[in-house]
């Protein structure tokens, strides 16, 4: 017999906005989308965590921040909530890196010519 474990969204998300780049990597938005609503920050730190459950009944922005492991390098991934619930963000902390993941000849993420 197989036992799951349901987390209980704690706030809505309201409309998904992701960084285009981020798709393009194929980071599982769907699964920190999930942590962060059940109240599993990432790596924020004890402080933040604490605001952010504060946040959860007072209405207030809410932050989370992932550590996503791309072949050998790490880029933090944020999940910001606002206030109103009317939104969320996924975006990368570090644009340099994000760049670099998406072109490691150059950095450079623009789209091939005639696309």
């Amino acid at each position: 017999m197989f036992s799951y474990i349901t987390k209980q969204s704690l706030f809505s998300l309201g409309t998904i906005l992701i960084e285009p780049q981020i798709e393009h990597l194929g980071i599982e938005v769907q699964r920190l989308l999930r942590r962060h609503q059940s109240g599993d920050f990432g790596c924020v730190d004890p402080y933040d965590a604490d605001q952010n459950l504060k946040a959860i009944e007072s209405d207030e922005g809410i932050l989370s921040q992932y550590d996503v492991v791309i072949g050998e390098t790490t880029i933090v991934i944020c999940v910001m909530t606002e206030g109103d619930r009317s939104y969320t963000v996924i975006f990368a902390l570090d644009k340099e890196k994000l760049k670099f993941l998406i072109d490691p000849e150059n950095g450079n993420n623009q789209e091939p010519e005639g696309s």
